[in-house]
């Protein structure tokens, strides 16, 4: 048995640069960042400890995105990282917009297909690319 197999029904979008995806409860306190983000939830590191079970609203507002996207949660996990003096926490989707939670995807895709190609664009000098 496999125990590292991935478990979850939809496949996680990571964020490489958390810093660029703020995350908030609705009325604007707990300033955090998004660590992830799939079709059923979002992981985001928090300075604050959620209870499991807790269900809050979100604000979720990437850099470059035109619109803050506004969820209602419940908190499924959450563990101290010990490196980086945070919380992770992992949240469940209860109530969001299907249309600006498909946006958000594209955007972290889209920031992830960047970040690719410029790794992609190192990694390659100009003679590996016409010989």
């Amino acid at each position: 048995m496999d125990t590292l197999a991935e478990k979850r029904i939809s496949p996680r979008f990571f964020c490489d640069e958390p810093e660029k995806f703020p995350v908030d409860l609705e009325d604007g306190s707990n300033k955090g960042f998004l660590c992830d983000v799939s079709r059923g939830g979002f992981s985001f590191y928090s300075q604050n400890c959620f209870p499991i079970g807790d269900i809050c609203r979100f604000k979720i507002r990437p850099l470059d995105f035109e619109n803050s996207v506004t969820c209602e949660s419940r908190i499924v996990w959450t563990r101290y990282e010990e490196p980086e003096k945070q919380y992770l926490c992992g949240a469940e989707f209860l109530k969001i917009d299907s249309g600006l939670k498909t946006d958000l995807i594209d955007c972290l895709y889209e920031h992830w297909k960047k970040k690719a190609i410029e790794r992609l664009s190192k990694s390659f000098t100009k003679g590996d690319l016409y010989e």
